[in-house]
């Protein structure tokens, strides 16, 4: 049995996959970081994201990482840069189920 509301493109698959009881739960967490800056460096050195300064050598990285500090922060709500800051909220779903087996 699976609900076709949110997370239904989650859920029909593991459904399919044998769990039963599946459920998806809409989870909304306030992401903050200290600054932009630092959401921006950890976004491109820390997730998979890095692979696309992977070929950049380290100036380049820098005036890259600088660039869309800037992009962000421009296209960012006041409410967001608070404090000096930078947070907003993050939607994730969340999955569980029970093996049939």
């Amino acid at each position: 049995m699976w609900n076709s509301g949110a997370g239904s493109a989650f859920l029909e698959p593991r459904f399919e996959a044998g769990f039963a009881h599946v459920e998806v739960q809409t989870v909304v967490q306030q992401i903050a970081f200290p600054s932009v800056l630092d959401y921006v460096r950890f976004q491109l050195l820390a997730t998979p994201m890095a692979a696309l300064l992977g070929n950049r050598d380290e100036a380049d990285r820098q005036r890259t990482i600088e660039t869309i500090t800037l992009e962000t922060a421009s296209l960012s709500v006041p409410e967001m840069l608070e404090g000096g800051g930078f947070s907003f909220p993050q939607e994730a779903y969340v999955g569980t189920g029970h093996s049939r087996g």
